[in-house]
């Protein structure tokens, strides 16, 4: 339990003088004139505290003091690295990706492949089946060609965010071209 010194302002709208006081007298306000304020320490303890007024003893109420809440500066976790995934002679997985962010591309085809930028700006080295490479993100959002220069059919389109805005797109890009048997 986080405890802390907590000072509580009341102010008395009313005409006559009045206390915010414990029942059990363990805190109070200063007599507080009409329409002026008084500032009294809180219990660090939760619980229900009986109050009453000590000029007017008919005057009575609670005060609850509760856990202070959790802490709301606590930090994000930073957001997995995106990985694109090249399967069916496709790229899916993470095609948005955050402006310089480090990409991660998985090879689960049976061919080699690259990702790279038709306007050349970034490419991976040859992908082996079953392998990763990586590379770094443009730093300029927009929308990037890419293919493949093993496959020069591979298309697709990577987006460049703002850093911290890119949202996983899950769904393939292009449609996987028909290979016969052997012409890989």
């Amino acid at each position: 339990m986080t405890q802390g010194v907590h000072h509580v302002t009341v102010r008395n709208n009313d005409r006559a003088p009045h206390t915010l006081t414990a029942v059990d007298r363990t805190f109070t306000t200063a007599t507080i004139p009409g329409g002026q304020s008084a500032t009294f320490t809180a219990p660090t303890v939760p619980g229900t505290y009986a109050i009453t007024c000590l000029i007017h003893g008919s005057m009575s109420g609670t005060l609850i003091v509760t856990e202070p809440p959790a802490p709301t500066d606590t930090p994000t976790p930073p957001a997995p690295p995106p990985v694109v995934t090249v399967s069916n002679f496709a790229y899916e997985g993470d095609l948005t990706v955050p402006a310089g962010a480090t990409v991660t591309v998985t090879n689960i085809d049976a061919a080699p492949h690259t990702l790279t930028a038709v306007d050349g700006s970034f490419t991976t080295a040859d992908i082996a089946p079953g392998a990763s490479e990586t590379f770094v993100a443009p730093t300029e959002p927009g929308t990037y060609g890419i293919t493949c220069q093993v496959h020069g059919f591979m298309s697709g389109i990577l987006t460049v965010t703002a850093a911290g805005t890119a949202t996983p797109d899950p769904g393939p890009t292009g449609t996987p071209p028909a290979i016969a048997p052997g012409h890989h």
